[in-house]
């Protein structure tokens, strides 16, 4: 009876010290995310830390080990994997289990490539694999190009627009067609006042083209007359820039300078237009003005004063001599009923926008008299 107990009391002590192991059949494996430190799905910038999130479950139990999903390796011919193939995740909570691998702890060869994430049950004599997932990840190693188009080559008072186009690819060859981690932002430069603009985008992977007008004041880019280049920076996601080409251009901000004391008038009579009779009367008009790129159709005087049914009329014609143009307005159809001191404004616009405008005064003396006859006298009875 004693021997039986010790025999007893042996075999309890066995099987307590027999190693115990815990085993969960993972039903559910998804790969939730995969980034480089940019936080942009399936893309990695060179240098960049490698971030994998999964969610591991059976259908009832979360994952709390993280020794049972693996990140890369492969499993045996018999399906059977040790412990030291593969590399564990960091962390399992509640069945979302993340990983971080420095740079050079993966490779991305080729390019694109896939991310493999096993997960295994582990119980005695070893470790099966259950299930795997797979995600494509992306090295970007190639700048983005960014061209900028301008029809102008002057800036004035207007401001200057430009077409701007950009192209992003992950990396040569038509494996990376479409592919890309998209576009950060958009810095401008001037060659005076160095960075003038900064564009933000925040585009998605895989927007890998954009384009748009881009429209600059004079104060922006410039602040005196003279030459000027233009260019811009295009950041991607992952952080390459382009480069784009540089546009030149002249600064003009001088304004046409519209001379009052050149303005004349003169009437069908050939006076000053002074004393002027009652209603219609025609008068010719014309003033100088010195600018070397005047358009001539941006030329005007405002004729509301002298007659309600006239309003902003070009000249009649202008002629010149080097930089200074004499331009007339002929037959304005005057229409007062009363003595007027008319302001003329004069305005002028050159071809790059800058606007000179400039008022004239000037005094019209109504006859509104009506003849008096005060008898006829003959010599016929």
């Amino acid at each position: 009876m004693g021997k039986m107990k010790l025999i007893a009391i042996m075999m309890v002590a066995l099987i307590i010290s027999l190693p115990i192991y815990s085993s969960i059949a993972i039903a559910t494996l998804d790969i939730m995310s995969v980034h480089g430190d940019g936080f942009y799905e399936n893309y990695v910038g060179d240098g960049d830390k490698l971030h994998i999130g999964v969610f591991a479950s059976d259908g009832s139990n979360s994952v709390q080990d993280p020794g049972l999903v693996k990140y890369g390796g492969s499993p045996t011919a018999d399906n059977k994997m040790s412990s030291n193939r593969g590399i564990s995740f960091d962390s399992c909570i509640d069945g979302t289990c993340t990983l971080e691998l420095d740079y050079g702890e993966y490779t991305v060869s080729p390019n694109p490539d896939t991310v493999k994430i096993y997960a295994y049950s582990c119980n005695n004599p070893g470790c099966s694999l259950i299930g795997y997932d797979v995600e494509e990840l992306i090295l970007d190693e190639k700048a983005p190009d960014i061209a900028l188009i301008s029809d102008y080559t002057k800036i004035g008072g207007s401001g200057l627009t430009m077409n701007v186009s950009g192209n992003d690819y992950a990396c040569n060859g038509v494996v990376c067609s479409g592919k890309c981690s998209g576009f950060d932002r958009i810095e401008y430069y001037s060659s005076q006042l160095g960075l003038v603009r900064t564009v933000d985008i925040s585009g998605d992977p895989d927007d890998c083209f954009g384009s748009g007008d881009e429209l600059f004041t004079t104060i922006e880019v410039s602040n005196q007359e003279g030459a000027l280049s233009i260019y811009a920076k295009l950041y991607d996601n992952v952080g390459y820039v382009g480069t784009s080409n540089i546009l030149n251009f002249v600064v003009d901000l001088t304004a046409p300078h519209i001379d009052a004391n050149t303005f004349t008038i003169v009437d069908s009579l050939g006076g000053n237009a002074t004393l002027v009779p009652l209603n219609m009367y025609k008068v010719d008009m014309s003033i100088q003005i010195i600018d070397a790129d005047l358009q001539l159709d941006n030329i005007t005087l405002d004729l509301s004063v002298l007659n309600p049914n006239l309003g902003l009329t070009n000249p009649t014609s202008c002629t010149n001599s080097g930089d200074t143009y004499t331009c007339y307005w002929n037959d304005v159809q005057l229409d007062l009923s009363s003595d007027t001191t008319a302001s003329l404004v004069f305005s002028a616009v050159d071809d790059v926008g800058n606007s000179g405008s400039v008022s004239v005064s000037h005094t019209f003396d109504v006859d509104t008299s009506v003849p008096y006859v005060g008898g006829i006298m003959t010599d016929k009875f």
